[in-house]
């Protein structure tokens, strides 16, 4: 196999079985795939493990079976829950080498499993309540707070706490 780590593939919008049944196991965590749609069964069956977690999957819409039947892939893509929020990832991870072959649940506080379980500890501060909050959210404040949650997640909870602790 050449080297395809400098591709210029920020143009491409469809992945769809790109390595499906193949070898290919170079690191392409360079490439830039921020306007890629499609990823269905990118690597399915492939011997693809390399680290992807840094590339923008934010306008993916379908992951399925992108690592599904590949027997080596096993790494670790947490980064992509705040990305992937308009995306089916049906059987993603389904018999691939991950320690855990979930369907992400892309609508979780903290989304995931990413082939790994992606939730923060329980003793995680992000899981806790703020002492002491006395607001109560009325009619008008829960709408802005929603609305604040749906497009900037982290920035709704450093506003106004974890969505179980709203009042």
């Amino acid at each position: 196999n050449q080297p395809i780590s400098t591709w210029n593939v920020s143009a491409v919008v469809d992945m769809n079985q790109m390595f499906d049944r193949s070898g290919f196991n170079q690191d392409i965590s360079a490439w830039d795939v921020g306007s890629v749609t499609n990823m269905h069964k990118m690597f399915m069956h492939g011997q693809f493990n390399q680290d992807l977690s840094l590339w923008d999957v934010s306008s993916v819409r379908d992951a399925r079976g992108m690592f599904s039947k590949n027997e080596l892939f096993s790494q670790n893509l947490c980064e992509w829950g705040d990305k992937m929020k308009e995306a089916n990832a049906a059987q993603m991870f389904d018999r691939s080498a991950c320690p855990d072959h979930s369907d992400p649940d892309l609508d979780s506080l903290f989304p995931g499993p990413f082939c790994e379980n992606c939730a923060p500890p329980p003793t995680d501060p992000r899981w806790c309540c703020p002492a002491g909050r006395t607001d109560v959210l009325e009619d008008d404040s829960i709408r802005i707070a929603v609305q604040e949650y749906v497009n900037d997640r982290n920035g709704a909870i450093e506003k106004y706490g974890p969505i179980n602790c709203w009042n």
